[in-house]
């Protein structure tokens, strides 16, 4: 977990995949783009809750709604998440 998390600070990660522009959900409230996942931090009950809704790596989620909780869109679904939940989830922005 902490070397994967070293190589995304340092802009890379081990597929090679530029992660330059990695930031926290969190932090992406308000924008309204197309975000790709890179990465869901931890291994308890709330990130396999992540995964059990279908955020997990490469998955392309919308930020419908700013705030705490924050409603996203997936796949044509929404769904609120909590701001503890959004700290979990690391995003680029989507490509095409």
């Amino acid at each position: 977990m902490i070397r994967g998390l070293r190589q995304i600070f340092r802009g890379r990660r081990s597929g090679g995949e530029s992660t330059d522009s990695a930031v926290l959900l969190r932090d992406c409230c308000g924008c309204k783009k197309r975000l790709t996942v890179c990465e869901v931090r931890g291994n308890d009950c709330e990130s396999r809750r992540l995964s059990e809704l279908g955020i997990c790596l490469g998955r392309t989620v919308t930020i419908v709604r700013s705030g705490n909780p924050a409603i996203l869109e997936m796949d044509g679904s929404r769904f609120a998440l909590s701001g503890d939940l959004l700290e979990r989830v690391v995003v680029t922005p989507a490509h095409g």
